[in-house]
């Protein structure tokens, strides 16, 4: 699981978490397929009240959630995802990551990744304008 984000300290807002991506794998229990899904964040500023953040989209087909507490060179926190997929024989099966714990710490020198099994990636850019209108575009790759 790779997640970017970063704590914006302002003068009349306090300090503000601001996420920039987040991807991990999806799991499908009945037919097993695996999938990378990403969300890419633009115009988000989430205020940190007593260090913690909430992220929430509960949406029917893709529900997400990405909280957290953020301390002065580390954080931590949990994120899920569900993802609602046809089983490939009409019926429906509820795919997702399940309760993910994540830390994260200042940026430095990142490892060397393994090669994933995956079979396509999902990407979603979710944006909020000024006036506070999200909107979400959705694209896949194999």
């Amino acid at each position: 699981m790779d997640l970017l984000f970063d704590v914006l300290h302002t003068q009349d807002q306090g300090n503000l978490w601001e996420p920039f991506f987040t991807n991990f794998t999806i799991t499908c229990p009945k037919t097993g397929d695996q999938f990378t899904f990403g969300f890419f964040f633009i115009g988000f500023q989430i205020p940190l009240v007593d260090r913690q953040f909430d992220l929430n989209f509960p949406d029917l087909q893709i529900p997400f959630d990405w909280n957290g507490t953020v301390r002065r060179f580390d954080a931590f926190g949990h994120q899920s995802l569900g993802f609602a997929a046809y089983d490939g024989q009409g019926g429906l099966q509820d795919c997702g990551t399940g309760e993910l714990n994540w830390k994260a710490k200042a940026l430095g020198a990142g490892a060397a990744r393994g090669a994933n099994q995956v079979k396509g990636q999902y990407h979603i850019t979710i944006e909020k304008n000024a006036s506070g209108k999200v909107t979400e575009t959705i694209s896949f790759s194999r």
